[in-house]
């Protein structure tokens, strides 16, 4: 056999040794969710690979009866947990009658701070005391939709992204930092009310659904835990009101970071003035392959741009000592780099707490 042979077998050879050590690793979790693994598949992307779908839980957020986020416990996190929670069920888009106009509602405004965000600890308590995923066999977890958007366009929206490690581990947790306020009665959460069948004109208290998977990117295995907006056949579904002229790449990778293998897109009438201006005009429904092929050039340089940030980020938290926050910065040359933040982090609890929600 020729040097070049043997060269080519014996690499042939380590790659299925790895993948057989993946799979042994994560052979006690769920399998990935079926339609999501299926439909990535259609689409051009080479680095992701779906390994395990840990299902949902429900956020439901103590508005009268919190601490603050310096000071919060265990039993605290779990009295605002409800671990079987699931997104509401998308309904048959077809019974909706169209056009639609959305009623003038009184504001609903909520301040995006803890109990309402900052509660990443929660879903890293799930995942690992009730799913049984072990953070040892994992390099990052990942929160929320925009993560991947940030590593693939070196943060071109100049949002804050923090990163920190787990106490005692090697994992990385990276999440937006990010203070802003939300209207419920705003008409992009009408139209996820619309379409999942309960009343647009609901007043409710707010309370999040989060979906967690385990995803192979490039080298590194990733823990993503992302809000979803609803649920078909037992799977994520994005829903969306947005303008598609703003969606560039972000929306698609967003689907990838939620595992949802469609979006739910309503068009609202966009004349300048009128009677009938913001009124929903038509629902579509876009699959994963088709938001790929729509921007499927710039998400093959996208590919290239998170696998060298995540290179980047995961040199520069190994040297990292203390467990402390970072703020995620780039480079002119795009070289991602940490610059250390003072102060508590925003991103974990104390040490006893984190001691007693998660299993390392």
């Amino acid at each position: 056999m020729r040097s070049v042979d043997l060269v080519d077998e014996l690499a042939a050879s380590l790659q299925r040794q790895r993948l057989g050590d993946e799979t042994g690793k994560f052979c006690k979790l769920p399998p990935p969710a079926k339609r999501f693994k299926e439909e990535l598949e259609k689409t051009g992307f080479t680095i992701f690979k779906p390994i395990s779908d840990l299902g949902f839980y429900e956020w439901e957020p103590d508005l009268e009866d919190h601490s603050q986020l310096g000071d919060i416990s265990a039993n605290e996190i779990k009295r605002q947990l409800h671990v079987r929670g699931k997104p509401a069920r998308l309904i048959n888009l077809r019974t909706i009658r169209l056009p639609f106009s959305f009623p003038d509602l009184p504001p609903q405004v909520y301040e995006n701070i803890y109990p309402l965000a900052r509660c990443e600890i929660a879903g890293i308590h799930v995942a690992t005391k009730i799913r049984g995923l072990k953070l040892t066999d994992i390099d990052f977890v990942f929160f929320g939709g925009s993560t991947l958007s940030m590593l693939a366009t070196q943060n071109a929206s100049q949002k804050t992204y923090l990163v920190t490690k787990v106490p005692g581990t090697s994992v990385g947790i990276v999440a937006k930092d990010e203070n802003y306020s939300f209207n419920l009665a705003d008409p992009g959460f009408q139209f996820e009310r619309l379409v999942t069948g309960r009343p647009v004109d609901e007043m409710e208290e707010p309370t999040f659904v989060e979906h967690m998977q385990v995803l192979k990117v490039g080298m590194y295995t990733i823990l993503f835990i992302a809000k979803v907006d609803a649920l078909k056949d037992g799977e994520p579904v994005e829903v969306t009101f947005s303008n598609p002229f703003y969606w560039d790449i972000k929306q698609c990778l967003q689907c990838v970071s939620t595992g949802s293998a469609i979006l739910v897109h309503g068009r609202k009438n966009r004349e300048k003035d009128g009677e009938h201006r913001g009124q929903l005009d038509s629902i579509s429904i876009k699959t994963l392959r088709r938001l790929y092929e729509a921007k499927s050039d710039k998400l093959k340089t996208a590919e290239n741009a998170i696998v060298q940030s995540l290179d980047d980020l995961k040199q520069q938290l190994d040297v990292c000592k203390a467990c402390r926050d970072y703020e995620i910065i780039f480079s002119m040359e795009g070289h991602l780099n940490l610059r250390a933040k003072s102060g508590l982090s925003k991103l974990l609890p104390l040490s006893d707490v984190i001691n007693a929600l998660i299993v390392v």
